[in-house]
């Protein structure tokens, strides 16, 4: 919680006149229905009463008790109105909640907020036309206020997100830049041509996802939704082949400039994590999706040495990675050929033979070798041990033999032949 700007806001709101005579900004709260369901319940009760009692009462009496009915309607109006509009007053200290015309208040810390979420309200109107509104709900422990607001966020809502956003930006979360921000990582992932390269790229995306402040999101199902929407298939010759179709994503980076609690540092980050999704795959990135994440990086409003800075320092990395991988690759065929050579010197002594001899020579020497060692050439009157041990010469001499004719480039040889 930053004090600082949290007193800069509320000099600027005093200066306009937002503020209530005890200094603090005064917002309604959305209803949750309780006040409604009183007065209509207690209209229900009021009309079934008078229906049904009316006539077992006299007149004298009866004045009366409507009198009585009159003023527990006016009060159950009066108690369902104060129900149905609560009230939230911030001050620079704390968040104050008020029902039932302030008779009933509670107090929370700013330090106590856990969570604060912008979200976007879709619905269509009786004339078929689409609404967008916005809704920030704030969490306290168990209990979640929400404060609505319209679709261009003037007014309480604007100033109540920019409170919000500025001051509190650890707990704040924006749902909204999420949704939007998950539809340009789908539109660069089907960018991606062979497959392994696209499955390769949706993974570092949700890795992206899981580790960060939107984890509570459904992430992997709402990209995979982008992502079907995004690619088609098509039979072409008895073979699936995968077409693309594309997102609107001028309108995707429109809409995240627009977002309440987004900066040009949270833009930033984005665009990185979005390089980082390009450059997952083994491959270097392509001149496509060189020029979308151009086009991303314009309609973000990145400017243009912090996205060369972004391309470079990516393209560095990966021919790092390049050079790294091919001197791991180079000493591990230096450490393959070591091993290689001290084996075959071995193999070569097993079969009593000089070094770099040919295959003919390795041939005949195995099948003098066969006939002199096989543990079949023993005498029946042979001890068990004697056995054993011949089978175990007879058997090294054979992976020597082996190893020797893979590594001369001939089959092996069967004692047979």
């Amino acid at each position: 919680m930053d004090t600082a700007k949290i007193e800069n806001i509320f000099k600027e709101w005093q200066s306009k006149s937002y503020l209530t005579r005890m200094g603090a900004y005064k917002c309604r709260l959305r209803s949750d229905g309780s006040g409604s369901a009183l007065f209509l319940s207690t209209t229900i009760l009021v009309i079934i009463f008078v229906y049904c009692f009316i006539d077992l009462f006299p007149r004298e009496s009866l004045v009366f008790i409507l009198k009585i009915i009159g003023v527990v309607w006016v009060l159950s109006i009066v108690l369902g109105l104060s129900i149905l509009w609560p009230t939230l007053y911030f001050y620079k200290d704390r968040m104050v909640e008020s029902k039932f015309f302030g008779l009933f208040k509670k107090s929370y810390q700013y330090t106590d907020l856990e969570e604060i979420t912008c979200k976007q309200i879709t619905y269509k109107n009786k004339s078929g036309s689409v609404d967008h509104f916005m809704s920030l709900n704030i969490k306290v422990g168990e209990k979640t206020f929400v404060i609505d607001g319209d679709s261009v966020m003037k007014s309480q809502f604007g100033r109540l997100s920019r409170f919000f956003t500025s001051c509190f930006k650890p707990i704040f979360v924006n749902q909204v830049f999420f949704e939007y921000m998950v539809a340009l990582f789908a539109n660069l992932i089907v960018l991606k041509k062979p497959e392994p390269d696209y499955s390769v790229a949706r993974t570092a995306a949700l890795k992206y996802f899981s580790e960060s402040k939107y984890s509570r999101f459904d992430y992997e199902k709402q990209l995979d939704s982008c992502l079907d929407d995004l690619l088609c298939y098509e039979i072409r010759g008895g073979r699936k082949i995968r077409t693309r179709s594309y997102y609107n994503y001028e309108d995707y980076c429109y809409r995240i400039m627009k977002a309440p609690g987004v900066d040009y540092a949270d833009r930033l980050d984005l665009l990185a994590h979005l390089f980082e999704c390009a450059y997952a795959s083994d491959n270097m990135v392509d001149n496509v999706e060189l020029k979308r994440l151009s086009r991303i990086a314009y309609w973000l409003c990145i400017k243009d040495w912090d996205f060369l800075s972004l391309k470079y320092h990516f393209e560095a990395e990966k021919q790092a990675e390049a050079e790294q991988k091919k001197t791991e690759d180079a000493q591990q065929r230096e450490r393959y050929q070591t091993v290689c050579s001290n084996r075959m010197r071995e193999a070569y002594k097993m079969l009593g033979l000089r070094e770099k001899a040919s295959l003919e020579e390795v041939k005949s020497a195995y099948r003098k070798l066969v006939k002199a060692c096989h543990p079949d050439t023993l005498p029946p009157n042979a001890k068990d041990s004697e056995r054993e041990e011949a089978s175990i010469r007879f058997r090294m001499i054979t992976e020597a033999y082996d190893f020797l004719c893979a590594e001369l480039a001939a089959e092996p040889v069967s004692v047979a032949r």
